[in-house]
């Protein structure tokens, strides 16, 4: 079975952070992934993964402050030497802690730059990170994040993400397949899946509406992982979402999901 991981800060940030490590090994995970640990020392985060048995899925490279709006340093030009840095950190960074796959977020577009400027320098740059992060021996990854929750996030479609690898035309580069953020666009994750499958590094799972415990929406999990099983996706998957219960409490997943996931969880 593929790894399959919980969120260090959405589903365990309610913790004291070197607790969330223990919790995520006594609740029965292999891996853990955040995007930005950087606050962290990559020689204590390394230890707090090994004394727990776990394995990270991914970082994100050092980006601006898309949740406040601000525009991303892969979609502008003027912040070229900013961005460089931010891969050199994550591989750094990742390499240290054994991470396979850094996260290039594209950040939120500018009002002072045409979206004609921001689409070449994304590509420019995506390409870029790709052929470096390669000769890291790392993957790159891009996420499709919907612009509903994060107002004026660039890379807010997964046509748009698929359009761009595409034109790109580079095997190194890979999917995050956010099935709550894949709903909020109005964007159907069992026929996405499987046209997409074959491009997904990791599948996140959180319900929708809400972003909560998966079995608390209106998805229908049961497809989802249908999907995954009948196309034989070979990719990690994890746990996403906001919690709704106490992270001192035991798991509470539909049964199809802690089967896939290989958890045991409450029912009631």
């Amino acid at each position: 079975m593929s790894l399959f991981s919980i969120h260090l800060g959405y589903v365990l940030g309610s913790l004291p952070f070197p607790d969330r490590f223990a919790r995520a090994r006594e609740l029965g995970f292999h891996a853990v992934e955040i995007p930005f640990p950087y606050a962290t020392s990559a020689e204590d985060y390394a230890s707090l993964l090994g004394r727990n048995g776990l394995s990270q899925i991914s970082i994100g490279a050092p980006t601006s402050d898309y949740r406040a709006g601000e525009t991303g340093l892969a979609v502008d030009h003027r912040e070229h030497a900013a961005f460089l840095r931010s891969l050199e950190q994550a591989a750094l960074y990742a390499k240290r802690i054994g991470c396979p796959a850094v996260h290039v977020f594209s950040g939120c577009t500018s009002r002072d730059l045409s979206p004609a400027s921001m689409d070449e320098t994304f590509c420019e740059n995506l390409a870029l990170a790709a052929d470096f992060f390669a000769r890291e021996g790392i993957i790159t990854l891009v996420e499709p994040i919907n612009s509903l929750d994060f107002p004026g996030y660039y890379l807010n479609s997964i046509e748009k993400a698929l359009e761009i690898m595409a034109k790109i035309g580079s095997e190194k580069i890979w999917l995050i397949f956010d099935i709550y953020h894949l709903s909020m666009m109005g964007i159907d994750p069992v026929e996405a899946l499987r046209n997409t499958y074959k491009k997904v590094h990791h599948i996140q799972f959180a319900d929708f509406p809400g972003r909560h415990e998966p079995g608390s929406g209106s998805l229908d999990l049961d497809a989802i992982i249908g999907a995954m099983r009948s196309t034989g996706y070979g990719g990690s998957a994890g746990l996403e979402y906001i919690p709704t219960r106490p992270a001192t409490e035991p798991l509470k997943l539909p049964p199809i999901l802690a089967d896939y996931a290989g958890l045991f969880t409450v029912n009631d």
